[in-house]
């Protein structure tokens, strides 16, 4: 077997061929579980689609409430003095949470950990989903010139940073709790 260390010898990292190894297989199991959660929400579609969607419609007319706007939602539309929008199934931030799941469900970790990821994670990907809902309204009525870029290309680009960011604190997070 491999020499033993004591408790002031450093143990020697693992060889390429295991980190390889090791990394393979977790984007093997990532992409395995992206795949699989995106199958079941293909299956569930009918039911979970319209209430994500008016979900999200019901919480921006909400928020938009409080900015004094008396917004209301019918549906997937809410219209506000600040115009109408109208949410899509990529509005209500699923696929991000899915993503995030995928990964947090593939790394080893404990399961008491990964909840706590998945519930700190999803909420903080709603929210942030929400202000960008939310800003989009905003840019449509008083800037609609940057509505394109911004809706296309800007947030969906801070959506992925951030979740690739809460995913990176959370599994730093965890290993360190592993370690401790």
């Amino acid at each position: 077997g491999p020499p033993m260390t004591s408790r002031h010898e450093k143990a020697s990292p693992p060889s390429l061929d295991r980190v390889h190894a090791l990394g393979l297989r977790a984007i093997l199991f990532m992409a395995l579980a992206y795949v699989g959660m995106m199958i079941v929400l293909l299956l569930a579609a009918d039911f979970l689609r319209p209430r994500l969607v008016n979900l999200t419609a019901r919480c921006t007319a909400s928020l938009l409430t409080l900015l004094g706007g008396g917004a209301y939602a019918s549906g997937p539309m809410v219209t506000s003095p600040y115009g109408a929008v109208e949410i899509i199934y990529e509005c209500t931030g699923i696929f991000p949470i899915v993503i995030l799941a995928a990964a947090i469900i593939a790394f080893p970790a404990g399961w008491r950990s990964k909840a706590i990821g998945l519930s700190l994670g999803v909420t903080i990907i709603l929210v942030l989903n929400q202000v960008r809902v939310l800003s989009l309204v905003f840019i449509e009525r008083f800037v609609p010139a940057i509505m394109g870029p911004v809706h296309h290309l800007v947030w969906p680009a801070m959506i992925l940073f951030s979740t690739t960011v809460l995913f990176l604190i959370w599994a730093k997070t965890a290993l360190n709790g592993r370690q401790g």
